[in-house]
């Protein structure tokens, strides 16, 4: 068996890629350049010591920051910011939860039937007796849902088709 060595060469921590300010002088000290990923910066101000991780485990941080910031952020900004009056917050969720008809005008009548009892669809709420319009799913939702996984299915199969045909 022969062995050869890997080494992973160190990543840039806070910028794309890093370079000496002086590339003729091996002891100028390191600059960094292209994209600041305030991303890590963030991570790092939390405590989070990333220098010995990987360009991809940055990646990897990174892209989660990405994904769960703005909910974070959203749940701290609600808790304390005043919610939109009553009334209003009714109407809105009563458009949002009236399913649409086939007609506009039965869509109208259906939306004004909503906006005259705005607790219609409280039933439907995953916790009723919350501020949180998380509704159950229905039979439309399951079926809609499970199609999609089905054509995701397909493209993947199809995918792995053409690749392993030789």
């Amino acid at each position: 068996m022969i062995r050869r060595p890997h080494v992973i060469e160190p990543a840039a921590v806070y910028f794309e890629k890093t370079a000496r300010r002086d590339p003729a002088d091996p002891a100028s000290p390191k600059i960094g350049l292209g994209r600041f990923n305030a991303e890590i910066w963030v991570l790092g101000f939390l405590g989070i010591d990333f220098s010995g991780w990987s360009k991809a485990q940055l990646s990897a941080a990174r892209f989660g920051f990405d994904a769960l910031f703005p909910f974070v952020l959203l749940f701290l900004l609600s808790l304390v910011t005043r919610p939109a009056p009553k009334p209003d917050q009714d109407r809105f969720f009563a458009r949002i939860h009236t399913p649409v008809q086939p007609t506009p005008e039965e869509d109208d009548r259906a939306v004004q039937a909503a906006y005259a009892a705005p607790d219609m669809y409280r039933a439907r709420k995953v916790w009723p007796r919350s501020a949180w319009e998380i509704m159950k799913p229905g039979k439309w939702d399951i079926i809609g849902f499970g199609g999609s996984w089905l054509l995701v299915g397909v493209i993947i199969l199809l995918l792995w088709l053409m690749v392993s045909i030789r």
